[in-house]
């Protein structure tokens, strides 16, 4: 996760999951923000917050990573980029008890570990971007469970497809693929990862 600099430094932060429906599933140790950790306008220095232990998650599910602050009289300002797709960027207002829509992204990740167990999530054990939100192109990240023949589709918001790579048949283990949307309209772009009999989505945004 990212901070912009109107945040106080020795400010309280956690990072949690909720699943679908909202409900509390982890929560990572505590963290005790440094000033070196504050990002003025256009940087992306990010925070990596640890959970003590692995944390299961399952196959086709959604999942909410937040950054929880304790409150208190420290300010902790959550950096944002690009605008969020509709429904999936939240707050949570502790005054009013209640989740509310937001509309720019909040720089909050979740990053998939390649050391989980292939009987648990199948061919692809992690499918991620880096970064979500970009200009022109992103590099995508995953992992295979197996040998695997491996395609990359990359749709638009109406569901066209504006891109695809074959990858052939590919070793088990990490792997990187770059696409590159130049040319095409900013907006909401979906990547699917093809591999075997499987598939997993993966949501970004080109300014």
């Amino acid at each position: 996760m990212a901070l912009t600099n109107q945040t106080d430094a020795d400010a309280v932060i956690r990072g949690t999951v909720y699943d679908e429906n909202r409900d509390f599933v982890a929560e990572t140790e505590e963290y005790f923000v440094l000033p070196s950790d504050l990002n003025d306008q256009g940087e992306a220095k990010f925070i990596t917050l640890r959970f003590t232990d692995p944390v299961p998650l399952d196959v086709d599910v959604d999942y909410l990573i937040t950054m929880h602050h304790f409150g208190g009289t420290e300010e902790v300002w959550c950096a944002t980029s690009g605008v969020s797709y509709e429904q999936t960027s939240l707050i949570f207002d502790y005054a009013a008890n209640n989740w509310f829509y937001v509309t720019n992204t909040p720089m909050v990740r979740m990053n998939l570990s390649p050391a989980v167990s292939v009987a648990e999530v199948g061919a692809v054990s992690g499918f991620s971007a880096m970064p979500s939100v970009f200009t022109d192109g992103t590099t995508l990240r995953y992992w295979l469970g197996g040998a695997s023949d491996v395609q990359i589709e990359v749709v638009d918001a109406l569901g066209r497809k504006v891109l695809a790579i074959y990858r052939g048949t590919q070793s088990p283990g990490a792997h990187l693929a770059t696409i590159d949307l130049t040319g095409h309209a900013a907006g909401t772009y979906i990547c699917h990862l093809v591999a075997g009999t499987e598939r997993v989505a993966l949501r970004v945004v080109m300014e």
